[in-house]
């Protein structure tokens, strides 16, 4: 079993980069890319960037075992900026640790984890029993629950067009976030008892983003929820602590809706996968022929 300790050892990036969080079709699509891999780390040096790698993207990249030796051979050329950040909930729990001060996104170097399991690591990774409970445990709540969507609904009637308005994104990202702290932290809801108004739930900027990102896509939008979102669910929790985020372009659609009206971190700016892919292919040394 891998000994990795998901709160302790992570640490605040000290070093001044531009942050990277990629989601897993953003890592898929460089391991399986010969120009982005071998294009990736000198693009990393080149910016003066870093790659935030979640736990959960490893892990289903991990699973994925026709990719086992391009995305180890990724990993590897470019493990010394490459970051794993703290565990979307327990980011959630830093925050409310800290409430109201602001914190720092805790992460780890991949180096730490090639040290102790060697470049393999992906496949240990995936067998190790922790990490599929937990992944099983947010895929049932995705299904089952998810932030319970639809019985807020009746809390925001349509517009005369017959759609949900962006201007109620901030009432709803309120609810949104007093219902998962009702659910899973009640006893951090104490100290507002009587008082909820003087709870500031931006100050939990995880939580509150993520409700925002669910309010435009499944309310605004009218996307209906599918077990495969929940990924993206919990990895737009790292919006507000990141320079840059690459995704995939159903993602991007509403961040850019949410940035148009206001709603969205102003310090990351948003990046479709193909252009980012396409900038690190080119990165790649050129071959020169005698």
């Amino acid at each position: 079993m891998l000994d990795i300790q998901i709160t302790s050892g992570f640490r605040p990036l000290d070093q001044e980069a531009s942050r990277y969080l990629l989601d897993t079709n953003v890592w898929s699509a460089l391991a399986t890319s010969p120009e982005a891999v071998a294009g990736f780390p000198h693009w990393l040096d080149q910016t003066g960037s870093i790659a935030g790698l979640a736990i959960f993207s490893v892990f289903e990249l991990s699973r994925a075992s026709r990719l086992h030796d391009e995305v180890d051979g990724l990993l590897t050329s470019a493990a010394s900026r490459v970051f794993i950040p703290l565990l979307y909930d327990e980011l959630a729990s830093l925050e409310m640790s800290n409430y109201p001060d602001d914190v720092e996104l805790l992460w780890n170097p991949l180096s730490s984890f090639e040290e102790a399991h060697g470049v393999r690591f992906l496949s240990a990774i995936a067998r190790d029993s922790r990490f599929v409970d937990k992944r099983q445990e947010y895929l049932e709540f995705g299904h089952s629950r998810f932030m319970n969507l639809e019985a807020l609904k009746e809390n925001f009637p349509l517009d005369e067009y017959g759609t949900f308005s962006p201007d109620d994104a901030e009432l709803f990202a309120w609810a949104n976030t007093l219902d998962f702290l009702l659910r899973y932290f009640p006893r951090f809801l104490l100290p507002f008892k009587g008082n909820l108004q003087a709870f500031d739930t931006k100050k939990l900027k995880s939580v509150h983003v993520r409700s925002l990102f669910l309010y435009f896509k499944y309310y605004v939008h009218g996307q209906s929820p599918t077990e495969s979102d929940f990924m993206d669910f919990a990895h737009v929790s790292y919006l507000p602590y990141v320079d840059t985020y690459v995704t995939e372009r159903n993602v991007l659609n509403v961040l850019t809706h949410m940035r148009s009206t206001g709603h969205e971190p102003k310090r990351c700016q948003v990046v479709h996968i193909q252009p980012f892919l396409h900038e690190v292919e080119n990165a790649a040394p050129k071959s020169i022929s005698p």
